[in-house]
C-alpha cells in the first residue's frame, strides 16, 4: 500500500493509486544506466519487483520508441524492503550491465516480473542470462557479490536523499514530476519539455 510523506509526493506502490500530489525536486545523474541521446532525460528511480514500475515500464518504452533520439532514459536502483526478490534482480540487471547487457536484462525482469516475483528468482534470472549469451561464470560470481550489492545501495541512498521512498520516481530534465496517469499525460509532459529546448 501506499504511504503518505508531507514534504514529497508519494510515488504508489500498488496500481491503485496512480497519482499524487506534490512538489518538485532536482535530480542529478549518478551512477545509473540511460539509453538514448541528451536532448531532454526521464530519470527513473525503480524497483523490479514493484508492479506499479511493471506498470509504468510500459509506458516509457512506449514514449522511448515515439520519441527516439529526442528522449534520454536513465534508470537508478531503488529496491524496497517490501520486495524480497527486488535486491537480487537489481544486481542480475548490474551483472548484465558488466558484460554490456544491462537493458536487455532490464527488459526481461520487466516484462516478467509476474513469473520470478513469486520465487525460484535467482533460477530464473540465471536461465535469463543464458538467453542473454552471457558469460555465465562471471555472471553467477557477481550475482550475489558485495561490490554489485555497494553500488546498488548507493544508488538508493542518493535517492533517499533527494527525499525518496517509493516508486517509480520519475524526473524530468533533473526536475521531479507527479506520476501521470495516463500515456497522453506522460506525453504531453516530454513534448511541453521539448518545444522549451527547441
Amino acid at each position: 500500500m501506499k504511504t503518505i510523506k508531507t514534504s514529497f509526493p508519494i510515488l504508489m506502490i500498488t496500481l491503485a493509486g496512480l497519482f499524487v500530489a506534490g512538489g518538485l525536486q532536482k535530480a542529478t545523474a549518478q551512477d545509473g544506466v540511460s539509453k538514448g541521446k541528451p536532448a531532454v532525460t526521464l530519470t527513473e528511480y525503480g524497483d523490479f519487483q514493484c508492479p506499479a514500475c511493471g506498470y509504468y515500464y510500459q509506458m516509457v518504452e512506449k514514449l522511448r520508441d515515439e520519441f527516439g533520439d529526442r528522449l534520454q532514459v536513465e534508470f537508478h536502483h531503488f529496491p524496497l524492503k517490501m520486495h524480497p526478490y527486488a535486491p537480487l534482480a537489481s544486481r542480475a540487471a548490474e551483472a548484465a550491465r558488466n558484460q554490456g547487457k544491462f537493458w536487455e536484462m532490464y527488459d526481461l525482469l520487466y516484462k516478467n516480473q509476474a513469473t520470478w516475483s513469486q520465487g525460484n528468482a535467482q533460477a530464473t534470472f540465471i536461465g535469463y542470462a543464458r538467453q542473454l549469451n552471457l558469460d555465465m561464470d562471471k555472471f553467477k560470481d557477481q550475482l550475489n557479490s558485495s561490490e554489485l550489492q555497494r553500488r546498488i545501495m548507493t544508488e538508493k541512498e542518493q535517492g533517499i536523499k533527494k527525499g525518496i521512498n517509493s516508486t517509480p520516481t520519475f524526473f524530468l530534465d533533473g526536475m521531479e514530476i507527479n506520476n501521470p496517469r495516463t500515456y497522453s499525460e506522460f506525453k504531453q509532459l516530454i513534448e511541453s519539455k521539448l518545444k522549451n529546448t527547441d
